[in-house]
Parts: structure tokens; C-alpha cells; sequence
């Protein structure tokens, strides 16, 4: 088994490269059976959505805020224009509303811009 370290390596460098929905189920796969929990103590209800929070939360760029239909997570921008990616209480579908998080984070355009200033 992976320990978190390598589980943290493995989002960092290399998940923003994987593509298909099978290698990123995967990698949400490998965190869930690691059992690490996320510095937030509110479990989302359904388990691919908290899979994939816990997983972008291994990022200490993201963090977690309690508000809206469940919660955000928000970039390390901290200012009016940073990412804020709404997570819905009771999606429709929770393995795609699950991807949209992932994918969404790794969009963030402020996450570049601090990796430039290094």
C-alpha cells in the first residue's frame, strides 16, 4: 500500500496528467482505502464526492469552507477573484459531480501563477 507521502506525490506531480475517468476513480480509490481524512471533520454523504474533497484537499493549496447547499473549496488565492468550487449537498449523479471537483481544481489559474513566483 501507498503511504500518504506517496499519495501526495502522486497528486501533485503527476494526477493533472491523467485524463480518462478510470485512471482518476484510481487514484480516488487509493486515497479512500489509505483511510486519510481530510482537515475537515463534515463527511460528505455520498462516497465518491468525499473521495474526491479528501483528495484535493492532499493539496494543501485547497481548503475547505462550510456554507452554500453543503460547502466550497477555495484556491490559496485569497482575494475576491480565487477559485470557488460550490459542492452540492445531494447531487443528481455523484460520480460526475465528483470529476467536476477534481477537474476544476486543476484548472486553477492561480495555482500556475504561485508556481511561476517560485
Amino acid at each position: 500500500m501507498q503511504d500518504s507521502a506517496d499519495i501526495e506525490h502522486t497528486f501533485a506531480y503527476d494526477f493533472s496528467s491523467l485524463h480518462s475517468a478510470g485512471e482518476i476513480t484510481m487514484v480516488l480509490t487509493t486515497v479512500n482505502r489509505e483511510g486519510i481524512m481530510s482537515t475537515s471533520t463534515k463527511r460528505h454523504p455520498k462516497k465518491e464526492v468525499q473521495d474526491a474533497i479528501q483528495t484535493v484537499l492532499l493539496d494543501s493549496w485547497w481548503r475547505f469552507e462550510e456554507g452554500g447547499q453543503w460547502g466550497f473549496l477555495l484556491c490559496g488565492r485569497r482575494q475576491r477573484d480565487g477559485c470557488r468550487i460550490a459542492i452540492d449537498a445531494t447531487p443528481q449523479n455523484p460520480g460526475s459531480h465528483a470529476a467536476r471537483i477534481v477537474r476544476e481544481c486543476l484548472k486553477c489559474p492561480h495555482r500556475a501563477m504561485k508556481d511561476e513566483n517560485k
